[in-house]
């Protein structure tokens, strides 16, 4: 049997790294005039500060049982190679300044901490990773931990610094308080929302007040009307409580600002309003998606040709990585709200360009980036609990996301939280291999039997896909995560929030280890 030390050395690990991080950034930060970047690093670090408190304690901790003591620890596992790769930079920091020549040295302390400001910026965007990945797997962790873990015994409570309000306040929403929420101000009346001029469609710009907002519709039957009307509408306004709780930078899932009814269209709009980090276009009708991006086409460059090509990829593949990351985070947010989003598929991905920083006028945009990207599409959304009609579609481009037993009109299965699993599976694919999935002879299976549909023959087409291109173009770890996806069955035998932090796992150390 294994010594409490050797049980519990990621935690210790972890703990020393966070403190010294802290110690570092606080002593360098102190004299330094607050700009976006310093204050993004002091917010971060003062959790870094309360991460070291708060898990410290807990090993110590014996009112704490030794199995909620390992899942502690498997974080700490799943945190430290960030503060890894942190404290190296810190130490080649301070070797530089030491084997530096006095002129330099000088040099340094009139120009102070900030003479490499995009160093600066690197490191800064590593903490809030960090403290992101820390949000998300506390979120994941059972109720009576977290709260003994939030509220011990030992002061930190009392003691309490913004950093912990802050994890507290993300918690109180993450865990599903919305509940608390009025209704008052959800509804807003049609006339208060002005779309975009253009072509209808499922998912537009629009101003509500003086704000750009994203709204998309969920439609009904045109012949719903009273008591069945209101029951339709009263799971609207659940779900739009939820979504008002997002933190769309944590979540990957945009913040609900309400919704409204349109009865010309028998339908609801979300009203989704954009964070503060990213740019809307003025003169876009639609947001852009991620297969709106992979579609993009170029001039052919073969010699007096007037045709056109799939766009290739052009930007870093750690950008993939991450992106990818990005989007198993929003899933995993959908179920912790104990929903199935039921819809999981590039085009429901939608992606917005980041602001350029006053420090970095050009960040680059598509190609060479490839932008934040937000889960959307939940006009299909329901509660996983609630009662299922097990009623589909047979609409091929969209058949192609789902798992096998939730395909055609009539599937064979109830829709899971591990149907979202698959589904996020064949998006990674097509992400990987960056072409849309119907170019690359899928189509091909569009007319299967049912027969041919139960045999999982798609299923089969998209894991021999993967093994052919996903080890060339992406490397073998990310092949194996996306059949690991799409090998997980729909029954839930295996817990979903167990699937999803596997899968998020696997993306982390791809995206950490690429940097």
């Amino acid at each position: 049997m294994a010594s409490g030390l050797e049980i519990f050395s990621a935690i210790a690990g972890c703990v020393a790294l966070a403190i010294a991080v802290h110690g570092f950034f606080q002593d360098q930060l102190q004299d330094q005039e607050a700009d976006s970047v310093i204050l993004s690093i002091r917010n971060d670090i003062a959790i870094l500060h309360d991460f070291a408190r708060i898990f410290d304690s807990a090993a110590k901790d014996d009112r704490i049982l030794i199995s909620d003591k390992l899942l502690l620890n498997e974080i700490c596992l799943t945190l430290q190679p960030l503060l890894v790769s942190i404290q190296n930079w810190i130490v080649r920091r301070q070797m530089a300044h030491l084997t530096a020549s006095p002129t330099r040295k000088v040099a340094d302390k009139i120009l102070g901490f900030l003479y490499k400001q995009a160093e600066l910026q690197k490191v800064a965007m590593q903490l809030f990773q960090w403290t992101e990945r820390y949000h998300i797997r506390l979120g994941l962790l059972p109720p009576p931990l977290k709260d003994r873990l939030l509220t011990s015994s030992d002061g930190v409570d009392s003691l309490s610094s913004s950093g912990l309000r802050v994890l507290r306040d993300t918690f109180a929403k993450l865990t599903m308080q919305s509940q608390y929420i009025p209704d008052t101000g959800l509804r807003k009346a049609e006339r208060e929302v002005v779309l975009r001029s253009g072509p209808s469609a499922s998912r537009m710009f629009a101003t509500l007040g003086q704000e750009t907002i994203l709204v998309e519709f969920k439609p009904h039957k045109s012949t719903l009307a009273g008591q069945e009307l209101s029951i339709f509408e009263s799971e609207v306004t659940k779900l739009v409580k939820l979504l008002s709780c997002a933190e769309a930078p944590l979540c990957r899932i945009l913040r609900a600002a309400g919704y409204f009814h349109q009865s010309s269209r028998s339908c609801f709009a979300y009203l989704y309003q954009f964070p503060k980090n990213v740019s809307v276009s003025a003169d876009a009708i639609s947001p852009c998606t991620l297969l709106d991006l992979i579609c993009t086409t170029r001039p052919s460059p073969r010699t007096g040709s007037s045709q056109t090509e799939l766009l290739p990829p052009q930007h870093a593949l750690e950008e993939r990585f991450e992106f990818a990351r990005k989007i198993a985070c929003a899933v995993m947010y959908v179920h912790m709200m104990q929903y199935v989003h039921k819809s999981i598929r590039t085009s429901n991905i939608v992606v917005l360009s980041q602001k350029a920083a006053a420090t970095t006028p050009e960040t680059g945009c598509f190609p060479e980036r490839l932008g934040e990207p937000f889960l959307c599409g939940f006009e299909t959304a329901r509660q996983d609990k609630a009662t299922s009609d097990q009623r589909g579609d047979a609409h091929w481009r969209y058949n192609i996301y789902r798992h096998p037993k939730r395909q055609g009109l009539h599937p064979q299965e109830r829709y899971t939280m591990n149907h979202d699993i698959y589904s996020l599976g064949v998006v990674l694919l097509e992400l990987g291999v960056w072409r849309p999935l119907l170019s690359t002879g899928l189509a091909k299976l569009k007319d299967s039997t049912d027969e041919e549909v139960a045999a999982a023959k798609v299923k089969d087409y998209l894991k021999k896909m993967a093994k052919e291109r996903l080890p060339i173009v992406m490397g073998t770890k990310y092949c194996e995560t996306v059949l690991f996806c799409l090998d997980v069955e729909g029954d839930g035998q295996i817990g979903s929030s167990t699937v999803i932090e596997e899968v998020l796992r696997k993306l982390e150390e791809l995206a950490v280890g690429m940097q």
